[in-house]
């Protein structure tokens, strides 16, 4: 005889409690991640106060993102705290570690959600700093790369500063017959000041283009006013690096 396949009401009761506890249980391990990865950024944002919230939140993060491979915020906060790991690493070799890890974090981001503003930003940082530690002149093969992938970033946010600024710097950067363009540079931190006006690496990059131009006048007003900012959009980047930054650069064109 063939049996029915008719389930009985307390069988399609237990499945679909079941379906519900599965469902609660992979929502609760979101918001476990979500709020993990939310610490993990607080510490690097604070780094400022206490020098070992830095490695905690890599450490944190390189967990993160093993653990929730589909977790795109896990990877692009990863490529992000590896970009400032890298910075501040003392050593070529250390800092290509970094800044490779920030790169292959931030192409998993893309490759989980392309339409991730925040994945492309950060790989492309990434790839920036990584040509920048390697000079220049043997990195020219990325320019096509960055330019792409900060059009990315300016496609998904149209104002996003950041990206503004690593415009900014890679045609202050370029050497001329490679694409290097002060005007292009200066016009990019002009658009990026106009919308956040305490971001102050804009006005620590703005001088530089100043200092290039020899407008060492316009230089002094804008590393000052980077100075002069009582709430800056990222206090850490701020106190560890703008301020002395500005402060050296003033040092450095005293008198011309």
């Amino acid at each position: 005889m063939r049996q029915s396949t008719r389930r009985s009401p307390q069988i399609v009761y237990r499945l679909f409690a079941l379906i519900l506890l599965g469902a609660g249980i992979g929502l609760l391990q979101a918001q476990t991640a979500d709020e993990e990865i939310d610490r993990a950024v607080e510490l690097y944002e604070t780094r400022q106060i206490n020098a070992d919230n830095l490695p905690q939140s890599y450490d944190m993060l390189a967990r993160l993102a093993k653990e929730n491979p589909g977790d795109v915020r896990a990877h692009f906060e990863l490529s992000h705290v590896c970009y400032i790991m890298g910075d501040v690493a003392k050593s070529k070799g250390d800092k290509l570690k970094y800044y490779d890890e920030g790169y292959a974090a931030g192409r998993k981001g893309i490759e989980i959600d392309n339409s991730s503003a925040d994945a492309h930003l950060w790989f492309v940082v990434n790839r920036g700093r990584q040509g920048q530690t390697r000079g220049v002149l043997n990195s020219l093969f990325m320019i096509p790369e960055l330019k792409r992938e900060i059009a990315a970033v300016l496609r998904i946010d149209p104002q996003n500063t950041v990206a503004m600024d690593v415009k900014g710097m890679l045609y202050y950067e370029l050497p001329g017959f490679a694409g290097g363009d002060l005007n292009v540079a200066q016009a990019a931190l002009d658009e990026a000041i106009g919308i956040d006006s305490n971001y102050t690496v804009l006005y620590v990059d703005m001088a530089k283009v100043q200092i290039a131009r020899k407008n060492y006048e316009l230089a002094r007003w804008y590393l000052n006013r980077s100075l002069e900012v009582e709430e800056p959009t990222y206090p850490a980047d701020f106190e560890l690096d703008d301020k002395p930054d500005a402060e050296r650069m003033l040092g450095e064109i005293e008198g011309k």
